[in-house]
């Protein structure tokens, strides 16, 4: 797991870290593949391959699977007027496949997103791992869909805004109703991962990167680390 700003930067220390725990999956946060001169998400259309071959070039260097958080991907006919967040998943340089998130948040809605409408899943060692992104979580149908696809694995990339009055008692009040919820229709883990920061250098974020099963929290972000980018090793044990 690596909570981090989104400027598509993995640092070095990072990279050796997990070359040395020998990881089999990393999940990058949402939208990690903006760049910091991007002012709008249609700017970062201008370097969507560019990125993507980054995210290649990662998943081969780390000798492992990568969901790539998410990136701003042009759409087939919408030319520079309309886009996708997408999530690219990439095996040892290889592109496995990619999900376009469903449901969209009034911001991209408004600056031209297109949403997604199909689930993707793919097998990684026999494991099914399938990729949502942030506000898909608030659509109960899709992990029913997930459910029926009979997944493994929920990889989650997020960008959670940050609530200045928001207390932690609401949090974990969240975790339980959302993601636990979610894990428990999906009959699967959901692996969170949060971006830092602000997104295109306007919306305050915070890092409440988790790991949920249908038993409950596994791991959460500690509240003092919200604001801070962290990288995590965990094992997520599987019912397969």
């Amino acid at each position: 797991m690596l909570q981090a700003e989104p400027h598509g930067v993995i640092l070095p220390a990072e990279v050796a870290a997990f070359q040395v725990a020998n990881i089999d999956l990393l999940i990058l946060p949402e939208y990690f593949w903006l760049e910091t001169e991007d002012e709008t998400h249609r700017d970062a259309l201008s370097h969507f391959e560019s990125s993507r071959e980054k995210l290649a070039e990662l998943s081969q260097t780390l000798d492992c699977t990568v969901v790539g958080g998410t990136m701003v991907e042009p759409t087939a006919e919408g030319g520079d007027a309309a886009w996708h967040n997408t999530s690219f998943v990439f095996q040892r340089g290889r592109q496995l496949g990619f999900y376009r998130k469903q449901r969209l948040m009034p911001g991209e809605a408004k600056g031209g997103a297109v949403a997604g409408d199909e689930i993707l899943v793919i097998e990684i060692d026999e494991i099914r791992v399938a990729p949502i992104i942030c506000a898909d979580v608030f659509d109960p149908d899709i992990f029913h869909t997930l459910a029926e696809a009979e997944v493994d694995l929920i990889a989650a990339p997020v960008a959670s805004p940050y609530l200045p009055e928001d207390t932690v008692e609401s949090k974990l009040q969240r975790d339980r109703e959302i993601f636990v919820d979610r894990s428990q229709r999906a009959k699967a883990p959901i692996v969170k991962v949060c971006t830092v920061g602000a997104i295109l250098g306007k919306r305050p974020l915070q890092g409440r990167s988790l790991i949920v099963t249908p038993e409950g929290v596994q791991f959460r972000t500690p509240f003092e680390e919200e604001q801070e980018r962290r990288s995590w090793i965990h094992e997520v044990e599987l019912k397969l």
